[in-house]
């Protein structure tokens, strides 16, 4: 009897530790459902603690791991697909489409399209909407009956944004001067994000509820607007900062359109971007925050449009330089039709249709010589190369496909592409393609890739006459055109030009060659080549150089009493490139205080406190504002 009084007892215990850990991951899983980060990672972790299984701690780590994708400073491997939709968050939401081309079902094309709408590439976008939205009747399901984390949000998503860009195209909708899709779209639009929401509630996601509900103020009803806005504060009110965030982005979408403009929203969008580490987010923010300055007639327009078009460059975003140019344009009356050419044949270049910018540019100013102010845009320059931040090269404003060529002729194109107008010996690419083939082999296959790549750029040249991959003597090189575009060659000029113009003194024109070397620089070069050889030098040299001119320029905007982007600038140094440069942490001790936010230069003061501690530095006293 005591024996089995004994095993009774155990059961009963083994029943409440099993009933525990239950109750501790469904209310880690609950707390992930509103969006909130901190508390659902601290729940698995409770959870995790609480299992008496392998299979219950592993089942806890994976969506603890999954939850702590989105958090600011995580940047995991991506194995699993929402890694890939924070990537795109972050920086380069253009590479991030071209590489998640390889994700199959709906998970890889929410990617892709949402990729390509932070990217800007609205052509692309549009296209990838008319996909089939399916149903998530068959998504797949974990034992207990709990709906998956990998099947159903990306299934839901997809078709939320489906739905969101059909629901835009309508008649006074945010995108509806790409044309109006059948009459009974809207309305088949608005229904389907009803379904979503539905749908999305009973599978125990309400933040992807509430944002079909925001999602509504793309459309054309006014009232959709006050949806936007509630929505925005259930999130804020329950813990949800990514939710907040999309809603009150969707909300100042919509006041754009009808010519409405919330600068503190958007002010604090864009910090409330910066804080989520989403780079890509927060430039699109800083992008419309200059819109609506410069629309306003705000004497800070020039500044937020400076600003603007600083963090496109460093998250990669085109189409948010784009519209800082744009900006620029409603500004500077002057240069309104050079400057409107310029932003459409870029917008041309990323996918941007040319009645964007036309929305977005507002009608011309009275002026005593009234002229149409927006012309049919230029042809995309004959070549265009980026290597900061990923590699990515058009021809004819047309993104070169690298699948038909092997893996080693596309390295042997970046490495080349790395070194545009400049000649690279062949021994050199030997050295890094082919190092332990013997010199003949390794010629032979030296020689084919050229030929395969030759090929690729130029598929009706006649043979031996090139003119893009061309052979000089025993080196081969990338000939740019007059009129192409090299991201390490533009930024290797604005770094001599300002160089050159250091000595003299002219502040005016070392900041303007400045704001361009920063704005060339997109981020890592060649990041998809990780730690091969024959570019570690060369990157590690090119961050240094941005490492400086970051720092330099947030000198130079402050010392001209450019506050905000001496703040950018600087921020951009320590937060991108450089933690611990301290010279872009001393203007950041001195512009805070200035921009009039004692809020945040007490916490710059007090993460300049952690990054000496973080050293292993003994602290001194903080530099305060100079007198």
């Amino acid at each position: 009897m005591p024996v089995e009084s004994s095993a009774a007892a155990r059961r009963h215990a083994r029943a409440g530790e099993l009933l525990a850990h239950e109750e501790a991951y469904a209310e880690a899983r609950r707390r992930l459902g509103h969006g909130q980060l901190d508390a659902a990672i601290a729940g698995f972790r409770q959870a995790e603690a609480l299992s008496t299984d392998g299979e219950g701690r592993h089942r806890c780590l994976r969506d603890r791991r999954v939850a702590a994708i989105w958090l600011a400073d995580d940047q995991p491997v991506r194995t699993h697909w929402s890694a890939w939709l924070r990537a795109a968050t972050r920086r380069h939401p253009a590479a991030v489409a071209g590489e998640a081309r390889g994700l199959d079902g709906p998970a890889g094309e929410l990617v892709r399209l949402v990729a390509e709408l932070l990217a800007g590439n609205v052509v692309a976008a549009l296209a990838l909407r008319h996909g089939p939205a399916g149903n998530v009747v068959a998504a797949p399901r974990e034992p207990a009956g709990r709906p998956s984390l990998d099947a159903t949000p990306a299934a839901l998503g997809l078709r939320l944004l489906r739905a969101a860009l059909r629901l835009a195209q309508q008649p006074d909708g945010w995108l509806s001067t790409l044309g109006v899709p059948p009459a009974d779209a809207g309305l088949e639009a608005a229904l389907e994000l009803d379904r979503v929401g539905a749908e999305a509630d009973a599978a125990g996601m309400p933040w992807l509820g509430r944002m079909a509900r925001a999602a509504r103020a793309l459309g054309p009803d006014p009232d959709a607007h006050a949806d936007a806005l509630a929505v925005a504060e259930e999130c804020e009110r329950r813990g949800d900062r990514w939710g907040h965030v999309a809603a009150s982005a969707v909300a100042c979408l919509h006041e754009h359109r009808h010519g409405r403009h919330d600068m503190r929203r958007l002010a604090r969008l864009v910090s409330d971007c910066r804080d989520l580490g989403a780079g890509v987010l927060q430039a699109w923010a800083q992008a419309f925050l200059a819109l609506a300055a410069a629309a306003e007639g705000l004497p800070d327009a020039a500044a937020q449009a400076r600003a603007a078009a600083t963090l496109a460059g460093s998250a990669g975003v085109s189409a948010g330089h784009v519209a800082a140019t744009v900006a620029l344009a409603r500004i500077e009356r002057d240069r309104r039709i050079v400057l409107l050419r310029e932003a459409e044949s870029e917008a041309t270049s990323v996918g941007l249709p040319a009645s964007v910018v036309r929305g977005w540019a507002g009608p011309a100013s009275p002026a005593p010589d009234p002229v149409v102010v927006v012309r049919e845009p230029p042809a995309p320059p004959p070549v265009a190369i980026r290597c900061f931040g990923g590699f990515r090269m058009e021809l004819g404003g047309e993104p070169v496909d690298t699948g038909p060529v092997r893996a080693r002729a596309r390295t042997a194109l970046r490495l080349l592409a790395m070194q545009a107008g400049k000649a690279v010996h062949r021994e050199v690419l030997i050295e890094a393609l082919w190092p332990d083939l013997t010199p003949a082999a390794a010629t032979r296959n030296l020689q084919v890739t050229i030929s395969a790549l030759r090929g690729l750029l130029e598929p009706d040249c006649e043979r031996g006459k090139s003119a893009l991959l061309v052979r000089t003597g025993d080196a081969y090189g990338i000939a740019l055109p007059p009129d192409g575009y090299a991201d390490t060659q533009a930024f290797t000029a604005a770094v001599q030009r300002w160089h050159r113009v250091r000595p003299s003194g002219d502040r005016p024109a070392g900041v303007e060659a400045l704001r361009a070397a920063l704005s060339a620089y997109g981020g890592e070069l060649l990041p998809e080549d990780g730690p091969a050889e024959w570019v570690v030098e060369a990157r590690e040299r090119y961050r240094r150089q941005a490492t400086q001119v970051a720092s330099a320029l947030a000198a130079a905007e402050l010392a001209q009493g450019n506050v905000a982007e001496a703040i950018t600038a600087a921020e951009h140094c320590i937060g991108t490139l450089d933690p611990h440069d301290d010279d872009a942490w001393q203007v950041l001790l001195r512009a805070y205080p200035d921009s009039g936010a004692p809020a945040k230069a007490a916490e710059a003061r007090r993460r300049y406190r952690e990054m000496l501690a973080s050293l292993g530095v003994n602290l001194s006293p903080v530099p305060r504002r100079r007198a």
